[in-house]
């Protein structure tokens, strides 16, 4: 996917992680929300999240495949989610200028740059363009990035890549504040470093900091099945190519819909939303390895085939 290039606006739970996060490039805003809530539902990280989950720093991305913490705006792209940042909001019109004077794909005329009142369109008479438009508008600088990204007479790999370090460059928004997990990266990476869902529960209640107690309340809620299975997916996801992951990821979306979690998580989180799931086995010494390997065995003529 080395020319899929995906701008995550909004909240990305779920399939839309799976339609933006394999990409190279992956354009996050300030109103990007991301999160993996998976296991609250009796299902794991799937669109391939197995792949991508265990290739994020440290033990992070077990920890949020696990926990289904949220990122949001700058913090998707410092957790590596995201491959760039950029506001949603006006960018400078002397910007606009200085890109078109020096850029190698065609001078600017800053002054056709508009945004019309009625649907916020975009135009300009040649090259790319930052959009000289109100900053009540909040897709400007998107609408302006994607009709950039749209016009650029050589699109190749380092041309994306040179136009979202242009608009990175000028993007501002959060940038003085640190990432949300950053006072705790040392602890999720001890934490988390285990062998098993039960040794990680282990090291939460005998760390006792106020952090680690909030992470093993949080498990506690979640579907040990689904506890199970994401952190052994994880585990064989990370020595795995993303089209083998996928493949192991429907066997385990198949195995789930054999189940009850899944069903009955759906019905407490987003039917009748009482969040009082009752989980089947209830603890997760009750989910056997032996359950585990044939969640994991391949389907025969039923595997998912590329």
């Amino acid at each position: 996917m080395d020319c899929l290039l995906l701008i995550i606006w909004s909240v990305s739970p779920l399939q839309g992680v799976g339609l933006s996060v394999h990409g190279r490039f992956r354009v996050a805003t300030e109103k990007t929300l991301f999160a993996m809530p998976e296991t609250a539902i009796g299902l794991f990280p799937d669109v391939g999240g197995g792949h991508f989950l265990p290739r994020l720093q440290g033990k992070l991305g077990l920890f949020l495949a696990l926990t289904g913490f949220r990122l949001k705006g700058r913090d998707v792209q410092r957790a590596g989610v995201a491959s760039h940042f950029v506001d949603s909001q006006k960018v400078n019109i002397s910007h606009i200028r200085a890109w078109g004077e020096s850029s190698s794909y065609g001078k600017t005329n800053a002054d056709s740059v508009q945004c019309g009142p009625a649907n916020g369109m975009l135009s300009a008479e040649s090259g790319p363009i930052l959009a000289q438009c109100s900053a009540s508008d909040p897709h400007t600088t998107i609408i302006a990035l994607e009709k950039d990204l749209v016009d650029l007479k050589t699109p190749s790999i380092e041309d994306v890549s040179g136009l979202l370090k242009f608009y990175e460059k000028q993007s501002s928004v959060e940038s003085d504040k640190p990432f949300i997990l950053e006072q705790h990266m040392d602890a999720i990476n001890r934490l988390f470093e285990a062998n098993s869902i039960e040794e990680i529960c282990e090291n939460l209640k005998q760390d006792g900091s106020a952090f680690a107690q909030k992470q093993f309340e949080t498990l506690s809620k979640m579907s040990p099945t689904s506890l199970k299975l994401t952190f052994r997916q994880l585990w064989a996801g990370a020595g795995m190519s993303l089209q083998d992951v996928l493949i192991m990821e429907y066997r385990l979306s198949q195995a789930c819909m054999r189940g009850q979690d899944f069903y009955e998580g759906v019905r407490a989180v987003l039917i009748d939303k009482d969040q009082s799931p009752k989980w089947s086995p209830s603890t997760l010494e009750g989910v056997t390895e032996s359950f585990l390997d044939d969640c994991f065995k391949p389907l025969g003529e039923r595997d998912l085939k590329f």
